[in-house]
């Protein structure tokens, strides 16, 4: 009976002992967890700094698009007030009615300055539209990118 509890024993010592040296799993899930911490503390600061990097980009494009904006508006107005102003010069010198063709004159060179304006109001949307939809692609992108990320960190642990 002694001796089947001494070879119990010497039994479950030797278990113990192969266990401690031969079982790695312990030690291997709290390096991978320490790892997971690490990289999920990286890869948030990162993320945050490519937001912020993406953020200021954005602004410094808008304040450009505003900034040609307004120049060319400006631009555009000040030529059409000039025209304005020479148009109601002409009407008011003069006195009596002027024959069709010089009314028609007139009237085409209206339809020539508010056919102008309206090319370069629809050049400046098309251009804010397609930069909304490259913003949005690449928004697309990064999200997708990291999605991938995500999904192949699960399938590796």
């Amino acid at each position: 009976m002694e001796k089947d509890k001494l070879i119990h024993k010497v039994c479950q010592d030797t278990s113990d002992i192969f266990t401690r040296l031969f079982d790695h799993r312990p030690f291997l899930n709290g390096e991978v967890q320490h790892f997971i911490r690490e990289f999920e503390g990286k890869k948030n600061t990162k993320d945050i700094g490519l937001l912020l990097k993406s953020c200021e980009k954005l602004t410094d494009i808008n304040d450009l698009l505003n900034n040609s904006i307004g120049d060319n508006t400006k631009e555009v107005i000040s030529s059409l007030l000039n025209s304005i102003s020479k148009t109601t010069a002409s009407l008011e010198a003069a006195s009596s009615p002027k024959p069709l063709e010089e009314n028609k004159y007139l009237l085409d060179k209206e339809a020539l300055r508010q056919k102008k304006k309206e090319e370069v109001f629809e050049n400046h949307r098309t251009r804010l539209l397609s930069l909304d939809n490259l913003v949005k692609e690449k928004e697309l992108e990064l999200r997708n990118h990291y999605q991938q990320l995500e999904e192949n960190l699960k399938i590796n642990l």
